[in-house]
């Protein structure tokens, strides 16, 4: 074995992991000094490293101090005491703000490794407002709720959070109000010289939109239960309240029926939810404030349904299968036949009983209707209804769809693309298009939830989508058909994400889009937003076990068979996945749902954080020629140029990572290249053309070029900040 790759030198990466940490600390030192700065500006930092930022945040002097005899205590109004919670439905509990001041209480132990005396909070334990205003040994956080909220649409989840030194006080108008402010708090903790607490300030806090969503796609690549909780509870820290299950595809129809079995048994390979499964996720969403909205895509993306009821789809497949190909060329439900108006309609009861929520969104998306076209009948059918096209046969299934919907008291969404004249006007649109479909929408009166411009599987960096607004100042809209955005949702299709992938695919991306949504319109400071965001990002390894770091190395490490996996990480960290749905075109041939999802490129991370303070050092360096810069990036430009010869070894070892040898000659290029332009900057010296004749800005140009093409399916994200780097070298 080639020990030298166990010796390899890690200098440069630990440096600019130090010079990140130190431009992250000296960013919050400056904090609340920029906060006043630039509040005239409209483009506001925030003074503390939470996110999503609150409305309101008045910083103090001061620092609430936490120790060993911290205690939390409930004072519920009476209103709020006397639910039966007997009269309670099945997916709601009567300790929400409990539940959260205990979780609470175990994120401040498990960061502090202190003792508290206090285990679980709870209903017994609280008071009344005047107990608690009568007693002077008040317990160090005070939680005042004055009802119980409902996890529906406009729910107040309003709260004022007071820190002094003695005592932290939450208020809110409902518990899920206290959820939120917890979620607040929870960021909060911070070290001041040796002791844990909590910075002195008044908060504010509302959210801007009542529709802040996350929209699951499930039904590709199923995700366990246990997967899916611990992408709830990221959700709740950044205040996101709606969780949408995309529950079927041509890929996978993922949830149990037990009016049809046939739907689960054939249309799933054995991964989909139970019922009771399901029950437990609508109470663990309800206990964090959370709604979850159900997805059926009906009539296209309909080959699972089909697999085991064929004869509700055109053409009729004497072999029905789920599809694990992906295209549009799947079966179309037959919108002619009256048995599948009856067929959905027992369905969607049985959802309606199991899903309380009062939204139900029916897909509609990429009904491209060739197989309508080429079926005698249906033709036949459109011709007699007075049909003559396509989009009015799917407007006829639409508005029978929303009349089963609503005589079960169900609000129905769909995607925008269906929008057409004579569309019921009590529905909700998902907005995927762009803002002209939603403006339109709003202005004739739909409700509208956006998702364009929040796709996180297309590998947008989180600056993209905090760049996009569902209510920008640029909208021309009357304050009427303003309340018609209610917000929006993120959205991730799995097609290229497995549970062992997922999490970094979503995270910390979605907390972006989550403030987004809560936020100021004026919170728009993209640095800040990125200094945060590792704070949170962290958090939600540490708190709620979100793998989007750890697989990140576990996947290097399977990839490198075992060996030090520093080479190959020196090449990813640098890398991102190509953007869009290149890479699906790329391999659609053979691409199914069996496909492994195990390559460099499935290891690699939207918006690289390394890539980002690496692209900050040399543009620092640019500015004022500072030598901490100068040494960090002159160790990672040589471990750049050394890395080939590693790479190469850990080939003989791992062949699948042959794929990637070009990628590492380039990044080694870079690298000689890099060291050269720091020295000749430095020195304020000119780099002589080479024994070809060739300048030094020719040489670097071609590289530049080259290495701008995807290799594996990665691109590499730093040649921007190279090319100016090259540039600023004489001639």
């Amino acid at each position: 074995m080639n020990t030298s790759i166990f010796r390899y030198n890690v200098h440069g990466l630990v440096l600019l992991r130090i010079l990140w940490i130190a431009s992250l600390v000296l960013y919050n030192s400056l904090g609340i000094q920029l906060f006043a700065q630039k509040q005239s500006e409209q483009i506001v930092p925030s003074p503390l490293e939470v996110m999503p930022v609150p409305s309101h945040v008045e910083m103090r002097d001061g620092f609430c101090v936490l120790s060993t005899s911290l205690t939390i205590g409930i004072a519920n109004a009476q209103e709020l005491r006397s639910v039966p919670v007997h009269e309670l439905p099945y997916h709601s509990l009567p300790t929400r703000h409990y539940s959260a001041a205990t979780r609470l209480l175990k994120a401040f132990a498990d960061r502090t490794g202190l003792v508290f005396q206090q285990g679980i909070i709870a209903p017994q334990d609280s008071l009344t407002y005047s107990a608690i205003d009568a007693n002077e040994f008040a317990p160090r956080i005070m939680i005042r709720v004055e009802r119980r909220g409902i996890a529906k649409l406009h729910e107040d989840e309003s709260y004022t959070l007071d820190v002094t030194p003695t005592m932290i006080t939450i208020t809110a108008p409902t518990d899920i109000g206290a959820v939120r402010a917890c979620a607040t708090l929870v960021q909060m903790l911070r070290v001041q010289g040796n002791r844990y607490g909590i910075p002195c300030c008044r908060i504010e806090d509302a959210p801007r939109f009542a529709w802040r969503g996350l929209s699951l796609d499930i039904a590709r690549h199923f995700l366990m239960p246990d997967h899916i909780k611990r992408t709830i509870e990221g959700m709740a820290l950044v205040k996101l309240n709606v969780l949408h299950l995309h529950l079927s595809d041509d890929q996978g129809f993922r949830i149990e029926s037990k009016t049809y079995p046939r739907l689960h048994h054939y249309g799933s390979d054995g991964q989909y939810l139970t019922h009771e499964q399901v029950r437990d996720l609508i109470r663990f969403c309800d206990e964090r404030g959370i709604r979850v909205v159900p997805e059926f895509d009906v009539p296209g993306h309909s080959a699972s349904w089909l697999a085991g009821h064929p004869e509700l789809g055109v053409p009729v497949q004497t072999s029905p299968a789920i599809h694990r190909k992906f295209g549009r060329n799947a079966p179309l439900m037959n919108p002619s036949r009256d048995t599948l108006y009856t067929f959905l309609e027992r369905f969607f009861t049985e959802m309606a009983n199991l899903f309380p929520d009062e939204y139900f969104h029916i897909g509609g998306d990429e009904v491209y209707g060739k197989q309508w076209k080429e079926s005698d009948a249906i033709q036949e059918w459109m011709k007699r209804e007075g049909l003559k096209s396509k989009d009015e046969a799917q407007k006829y299934f639409n508005n029978k769809i929303f009349r089963v919907l609503t005589t079960l008291n169900i609000k129905m969404i769909v995607c925008d693309e269906i929008f057409l004249p004579g569309l019921p006007s009590d529905i909700v649109i998902q907005s995927w298009q762009g803002n002209k479909a939603l403006l339109r929408g709003a202005e004739e009166g739909y409700d509208i939830v956006l998702s364009a411009g929040y796709y996180l599987d297309l590998h947008y960096k989180a600056s993209v989508h905090y760049a996009v607004d569902p209510l920008p100042d640029s909208a021309k809209l009357s304050g009427s058909e303003r309340k018609h955005i209610l917000g929006g949702e993120a959205t991730i299709w799995t097609e290229m994400m497995t549970p062992e992938n997922a999490d970094s695919r979503i995270w910390p991306r979605l907390a972006v889009v989550a403030e987004r949504l809560w936020s100021p319109v004026y919170v728009r400071d993209v640095d800040d937003m990125y200094r945060r965001l590792e704070f949170v990002s962290s958090r939600l390894e540490e708190q709620y076990g979100i793998t989007h770091r750890t697989n990140y190395l576990l996947s290097l490490r399977r990839l490198t068979n075992g060996y030090d996996i520093t080479p190959l990480k020196t090449l990813t960290d640098i890398c991102e996945p190509i953007k869009e749905y290149k890479r699906q075109q790329a391999i659609y041939s053979d691409y199914t749902t069996l496909y492994p999802l195990t390559h460099v490129v499935d290891a690699t991370r939207a918006d690289a954080p390394e890539a980002r303070a690496l692209t900050a050092a040399i543009r620092r360096f640019l500015a004022d020629k500072n030598r901490l810069d100068y040494r960090v990036l002159m160790s990672v430009f040589a471990q750049w140029a050394n890395n080939p010869r590693e790479i190469d070894f850990l080939i003989t070892k791992s062949p699948r990572l042959q794929a990637i040898k070009e990628l590492s000659v380039n990044v080694g290029d870079l690298g000689r290249c890099g060291m050269q332009a720091l020295d000749a900057i430095m020195n304020e010296v000119p780099i002589p053309a080479d024994s070809t004749g060739a300048s030094w800005h020719t040489r670097t140009h071609d590289l530049v070029k080259r290495s701008s093409q995807p290799i594996a399916y990665c691109e590499l994200v730093i040649l921007d900040a190279l090319k100016e780097l090259f540039a600023k070298v004489q001639q």
